[in-house]
């Protein structure tokens, strides 16, 4: 897959995620909290719980930047 590109840094011997991929995850993430959002509004508006989507859609995507920000490799 050319999406997936590991960059290998002989100083420390470290794999780093290519930018492709990072890019990829941001799409995935994307999509992810927009089906989320869409399903959680359709589930709430018939139990009438009002804003079930937003709450879904950005806790989906605090989700999301929590673990980028603890898995920075």
């Amino acid at each position: 897959m050319d999406a997936v590109v590991f960059l290998y840094s002989p100083i420390n011997g470290e794999t780093q995620i290519g930018e492709e991929v990072v890019f990829m995850f941001e799409i995935i993430a994307f999509v992810a909290t927009i089906i989320l959002g869409v399903f959680a509004e359709s589930i709430g508006t018939g139990s009438h719980i009002s804003g079930a989507g937003s709450i879904a859609a950005i806790a989906t995507m605090g989700a999301f930047i929590l673990w980028s920000v603890r898995h920075k490799k």
